[in-house]
Parts: structure tokens; C-alpha cells; sequence
């Protein structure tokens, strides 16, 4: 599922001409705790998706944001969420500034992030 996000999302972001609403997404994460936290990271990547042209991009997000978590055990940890914080700020800030070139390597490197996540997770759980 992350290999998918990882062909659209970086795309996306590159793209994207809208930073009001990601600007918006990052900070509701930054105050978010606990669960809120997972619910507000896929809103920050859905944000990104929803400045493009197509509306079934968020969907996608989402039902990709869901796959993962049904099928994953992994439990973040503090760090996890403040790698998390720092990466969306980064894209957030490239989005902003209009360094789309940026934008799109920083969410392929966070999308990277999370899948070594994963990967180290399921093999702790096995």
C-alpha cells in the first residue's frame, strides 16, 4: 500500500499550489495527541492529494491510510510521532515556498521513513 503512495503522493506534491490547507493539516497535527494523531497525519497527506485536479486522490489516501492500519500492529512511539511532526513541517515549509522539486523528494523520504517503520515493526511483532 505504501508503494502506491509513494507513486502518487510525492506527485502531488510537487504539484501542489494550495498550502493554506496543508499549512492547516500540519498544524492540527502539531496539536493533536494520542489517537488524533494517526487521524490527523492522514488528513496532512489527504490535504496534500486534495490540491490536485482529481477528488478520488484523498479517497485513495484514505483507503490506502486504512489497509495499512488493519493490517499492521505496529505501535508508535513518541519518536515515531516527532519524526512524524518534523517531516510534515519540512514538506509543508517546501510547499509554501514553492520548492515543488523538494516537496516531492521529502514525501517520497517520508513515505520511505514510514515503511522501514513498518517493516521493523512487523518483524518485532513476528
Amino acid at each position: 500500500m505504501l508503494q502506491i503512495r509513494a507513486l502518487i503522493e510525492p506527485w502531488a506534491a510537487k504539484e501542489n499550489k494550495l498550502s493554506a490547507p496543508v499549512r492547516s493539516a500540519w498544524l492540527a497535527y502539531e496539536k493533536a495527541d494520542g489517537e488524533q494523531r494517526m487521524e490527523q497525519d492522514i488528513a496532512f497527506h489527504e490535504a496534500i492529494l486534495a490540491s490536485t485536479a482529481n477528488p478520488l486522490l484523498p479517497q485513495l489516501n484514505r483507503y490506502v491510510s486504512d489497509s495499512i492500519k488493519a493490517i499492521d500492529d505496529a505501535r508508535p512511539d513518541e519518536a515515531f510521532f516527532r519524526r512524524v511532526q518534523k517531516e510534515h513541517r519540512q514538506i509543508c515549509e517546501a510547499i509554501e515556498e514553492g520548492d515543488h522539486d523538494l516537496a516531492y523528494a521529502l514525501v517520497l523520504a517520508h513515505i520511505e521513513h514510514d515503511s522501514e517503520f513498518l517493516k521493523e515493526a512487523k518483524h518485532a511483532i513476528l
